[in-house]
């Protein structure tokens, strides 16, 4: 309980609702999103999903890479900043061609979210790493499950176009408590 009165704890447990949440609905509901609001065939639609999972593994290889040069928090960052400017041309383009590299690229965006941080939960709480790593994986699934809820809701009431920008929502909000706190992440992560 004495973990969960640290504000570096509950910073990281909102940014992986708000960022595993919206990977994992666009995971969900890209394929439904191409085919319904930007008209692609079913098989072209499964095309944007397959390079987003192949986003997904080359963003997990990179941002690794990138951790190990910089802090988890910089790549956190730059993540962050990554996907929302990809899921706001998403939602601003209809080209095919361009829209597959948006999807591979978003994947890109939300690959090292997670690992990074379970990382920082682990540096910041090394006393209670693994107590902190369960809290921000059982984060992750809620944040899951409520990204999903929330698109699904507001698809059914005003089109996939608005389900999907849920997902951009929730990312710019993941960003902006990013931002915010960078400062503060990154002290911790120093020290």
């Amino acid at each position: 309980m004495g973990l969960l009165r640290e504000k570096n704890l509950i910073l990281l447990i909102l940014l992986t609702l708000f960022g595993v949440g919206t990977q994992n609905g666009l995971f969900l509901w890209l394929v439904s999103f191409l085919n319904e609001a930007r008209s692609f065939p079913i098989f072209l639609a499964s095309v944007g999903l397959a390079l987003f999972s192949a986003g997904m593994a080359a963003g997990r290889l990179g941002s690794g890479w990138m951790a190990a040069r910089w802090t988890n928090t910089r790549v956190l960052l730059i993540l962050l900043c990554l996907l929302n400017l990809d899921l706001l041309l998403l939602m601003s383009f209809s080209g095919k061609g361009l829209i597959l590299i948006l999807c591979f690229m978003a994947g890109f965006g939300c690959s090292g979210l997670f690992p990074c941080l379970l990382a920082l939960g682990g540096i910041c709480f090394p006393h209670w790493a693994g107590t902190a790593m369960g809290l921000l994986g059982t984060a992750a699934g809620i944040g899951s499950t409520l990204v999903s809820w929330w698109m699904s809701a507001a698809s059914q009431g005003a089109g996939l176009d608005t389900g999907f920008f849920m997902s951009l929502l929730t990312a710019l909000i993941a960003l902006t408590l990013m931002a915010a706190s960078y400062r503060r992440l990154k002290a911790s992560e120093d020290t």
